[in-house]
């Protein structure tokens, strides 16, 4: 789904349908509804059963595609999907354990970036985070 950043209510916005509206001041995506009556835009919210990829985690866990922020509440290993066939893909791990998380690839893929090298596996201290991106092949630090 496309989406166009802008202010205000998408009154008067032509986009075809299925592309959606993101409104940068409040936070709200909005998106095309369209019935054989007619079409109107409609505010996406928790209530309407979307979800936004948010999952708290107490013990080891892999990740899944439709996951895309993971809260860790316990040490534990969190392992990232496959990179390969997953090119965009974006996941952040967040530790807010009083321990370490571990955070590990699939198949010895790698999160690297000019700062870590190409290491299998990243582990987080108390309150760190890790944000990373599939490139198709391996991850990358963002």
């Amino acid at each position: 789904m496309s989406t166009i950043s802008g202010r205000g209510t998408p009154g008067g916005l032509s986009q075809p349908a299925g592309m959606s509206y993101s409104d940068i001041l409040t936070d709200i995506i909005w998106i095309q509804k369209t019935s054989p009556f007619g079409s109107n835009w409609v505010p996406i919210t928790e209530t309407m059963g979307v979800n936004f990829g948010y999952v708290i985690k107490s013990a080891n866990y892999t990740i899944t595609t439709a996951d895309r922020t993971i809260e860790v509440t316990s040490t534990s290993t969190q392992t990232l999907p496959t990179a390969v066939g997953n090119s965009g893909s974006e996941f952040r791990v967040i530790n807010v354990s009083t321990g370490n998380v571990v955070v590990d690839t699939t198949s010895s893929q790698t999160i690297g970036n000019l700062s870590t090298g190409n290491p299998t596996s990243i582990t987080l201290a108390p309150e760190e985070w890790l944000d990373v991106i599939s490139n198709g092949t391996n991850y990358r630090k963002t």
